[in-house]
């Protein structure tokens, strides 16, 4: 079923897919136990926006006859990734964020965010990948560890969030 899916991580992928892009995470994440709202909509729209300029960023987006169905993204990860991430000696500079990963149901456990995940990382440069994951998402801890990534810390994050902290999931490239 793979085999209709075409996986683009061209810097032309990052133009034309942006708005598809977004909605994609809109609905994948509006389900448990994520539940975005419209505010977590237009903040992962203005961030993801931000992010694409910077140097290093990297879009993974798969169609199937011009639908977007998956798509995965990531950035070298810097000192705002690495506040509050608890031990510090989880933090590395050789590492890239896998900053999101999503995947239209209708194909998921065929494959495709392995397959996305693999070409974001393989052009990377970087020795470690690291993700994070909320506590209660279950489907995503089960993938990574899955894929050989590991826990190698908490991020805590501010009162005002209904989460205390995220998993931090980390691999090394060579490993994989």
């Amino acid at each position: 079923m793979l085999d209709d899916v075409d996986i683009d991580w061209t810097a032309s992928s990052r133009l034309t897919s942006f708005v598809d892009v977004c909605t994609l995470f809109d609905r994948v994440f509006a389900e448990p136990p994520y539940r975005w709202g419209q505010v977590q909509s237009e903040r992962h729209r203005t961030v993801l926006a931000s992010r694409a300029e910077e140097p290093g960023f990297m879009l993974v987006v798969a169609r199937v006859a011009n639908c977007v169905v998956g798509a995965a993204y990531g950035f070298p990860a810097d000192g705002r990734w690495w506040q509050d991430v608890h031990p510090a000696s989880a933090a590395e500079s050789d590492t890239f964020t896998v900053s999101g990963l999503a995947v239209h149901q209708d194909w998921r456990r065929l494959g495709l965010g392995r397959s996305m995940l693999e070409q974001l990382l393989d052009g990377c440069g970087k020795a470690r990948a690291a993700v994070a994951v909320l506590p209660n998402a279950i489907g995503a801890q089960r993938f990574y560890s899955n894929l050989g990534w590991q826990v190698i810390g908490r991020k805590h994050l501010s009162p005002t969030s209904p989460f205390e902290f995220l998993e931090i999931y980390s691999v090394m490239l060579d490993n994989l």
